[in-house]
């Protein structure tokens, strides 16, 4: 795959072949990743807010590549 990148403007452009490539890997990381995400809590009087982990999960495939 070769990424070329603008030095003006810093677009990248990809060669239409390895865009759909990209595309591809993009759909299948999202299958095998599934939806990671808890259900907010409902707040009740007296409750104080749980305490979260600051850790950064990928968002997408290419976020894992490049992030």
């Amino acid at each position: 795959m070769t990424i070329a990148q603008c030095t003006s403007c810093d677009g990248i452009f990809l060669a239409r072949r390895d865009l759909g490539l990209l595309i591809e890997q993009e759909n299948d990381w999202h299958v095998s990743k599934g939806p990671t995400t808890q259900p907010i809590p409902r707040m009740m009087p007296g409750m104080t807010p749980p305490e979260y982990a600051v850790t950064r999960q990928p968002r997408s495939y290419i976020d894992e590549l490049f992030g």
